[in-house]
């Protein structure tokens, strides 16, 4: 007598859940250090690949990175950290009056099947210009008094308490800025900006997705917009131009 269809597909189901189970990994990780002196030092710039990245500004001075190198694609810490020793670069180098700052693949072509992210925390004096080139990931910029010149892949945005001026150019992910002196100039893809406290003016050519902007003491101009509601000081923003 031949078994139900139902009774089939359950115990199918039910083999692919236990399989799927058995072969999970959980997420590994472990933590590199990386520290150089910041004497002379008046520009950052950081060329990162996936995971997240804080670059916040102090009273110091040196330039530290707090890297936490992640996956759940290996089996132990050891197979973990012979890849990223094969595999990925991670440096913070001393080149005159500027620092570089690379966390990325060594072969960007081949770079699918590493599965690596690394997590960047870093402190620095925070009267430095900050370039940032970034894939995907997370980017969360504070308390700088420099300029900031920001390509962003993907991945949420947040600046806020800096005194300079900002240009970004975004790809896809939310943007939201707040306590800027000085303008802004924004290049972006997909997802919503928000800005609140900006002392200079505003200029945003925008694909798709909401413009919010609170607390704008200079000039507002809109270069495109392709969807999405503009709201600029409380009032709806009707493009003059």
């Amino acid at each position: 007598m031949t078994k139900p269809l139902h009774r089939i597909l359950v115990i199918f189901g039910l083999f692919l859940i236990i399989n799927f189970t058995a072969n999970a990994k959980s997420e590994l990780s472990f933590k590199q250090n990386l520290v150089i002196e910041a004497d002379g030092i008046n520009h950052l710039f950081s060329d990162v690949g996936s995971g997240s990245l804080y670059i916040h500004g102090a009273d110091v001075d040196e330039i530290s990175v707090e890297a936490t190198i992640r996956s759940k694609k290996y089996s132990n810490i050891e197979e973990l950290e012979e890849a990223f020793n094969e595999k990925m670069v991670l440096i913070l180098e001393d080149n005159g009056s500027k620092a570089t700052l690379k966390s990325m693949t060594k072969n960007k072509i081949f770079n699918n099947n590493i599965n690596i992210s690394i997590d960047l925390n870093v402190t620095v004096p925070f009267e430095l210009d900050l370039q940032v080139d970034d894939g995907s990931g997370s980017m969360k910029i504070t308390d700088m008094k420099g300029n900031l010149d920001i390509d962003d892949g993907s991945g949420s945005l947040v600046i806020k308490n800096i005194v300079g001026d900002i240009l970004i150019d975004d790809g896809s992910g939310s943007q939201t800025l707040s306590n800027i002196d000085g303008s802004v100039i924004v290049d972006d893809g997909s997802g919503s900006v928000n800005m609140k406290n900006v002392s200079g003016d505003v200029t945003i050519d925008d694909g798709s997705g909401s413009i919010n902007i609170e607390g704008l003491s200079g000039q507002f101009k809109l270069i495109d917009d392709g969807s999405g509601s503009i709201y600029v000081n409380g009032k709806k923003w009707i493009n003059k131009d």
